[in-house]
């Protein structure tokens, strides 16, 4: 079977989206060998209104939409994985046209699918609720988890259960507690609680700062799929 892949978010997404595109075509690859993998890096215009039809000329029998949408053209039976509808569950947090044009996208390729993945329950029934597909054409299969996490960490690599990872500082919660963290902002500000312990307050989410001992995933660590053809426009 020639599969494609609109491919945007495996070449251009760092995180996210593009973990899920590379290490879903990654196991694809390993686990079904015998399939031919097409991934597609087209302009925004073209894999909207031409996709489609190209993954058809090209010779393609099923076209995989790996961020929630696919092209208005397609003509080949085709699967779309919606990852959330967080525009209708959270609208406070979309602009008001943001959150019309991705109705409009992402409900039409719910319709217009053969089937639907969703990543979770909860994405399935918003799907039911806000779009009135039927629950027989949708499949939940979870995402899959990188290779990276199920390697080991060198034994001078593990955190004993007294370490906090450092993000601008240790976070204390009791006497001699200390618990792993993230910031996700700008401006994270310590303040001292009435009971003697530290409190914070947050505000703002413009940047990601992680521990030196969380490794950053980059290109070195993508999946090392042998893809038989990279379309790129």
């Amino acid at each position: 079977m020639k599969i494609a892949f609109d491919a945007k978010r495996y070449y251009h997404n760092n995180t996210g989206l593009g973990n899920y595109s590379r290490t879903l075509v990654g196991n694809m690859q390993t686990f079904f060998p015998e399939n031919e993998y097409v991934l597609y890096d087209e302009s925004s215009l073209r894999r909207t209104f031409c996709l489609g039809n190209k993954a058809k000329k090209d010779g393609c029998d099923l076209f995989h939409g790996l961020s929630n949408e696919l092209p208005v053209d397609i003509k080949i039976p085709s699967v779309v994985t919606i990852h959330d509808v967080c525009w209708r569950t959270f609208p406070e947090m979309y602009h008001f046209f943001d959150r019309h044009i991705y109705d409009l996208k992402y409900g039409s390729s719910c319709k217009r699918a053969d089937k639907i993945i969703a990543i979770s329950e909860s994405t399935k029934r918003d799907i039911m609720d806000y779009y009135g597909v039927k629950e027989e054409k949708i499949e939940v299969i979870y995402q899959p988890v990188q290779e990276y996490y199920y390697t080991p960490l060198a034994e001078n690599e593990a955190m004993s259960e007294h370490t906090s990872m450092k993000v601008g500082g240790k976070v204390r919660v009791g006497d001699d507690d200390f618990i792993p963290m993230a910031h996700f902002g700008h401006d994270f500000e310590q303040r001292g609680g009435d009971d003697g312990r530290n409190t914070f307050q947050h505000s703002g989410s413009t940047m990601a700062q992680f521990s030196r001992s969380v490794k950053r995933v980059g290109a070195s660590l993508l999946p090392k799929a042998r893809i038989a053809c990279t379309m790129r426009a």
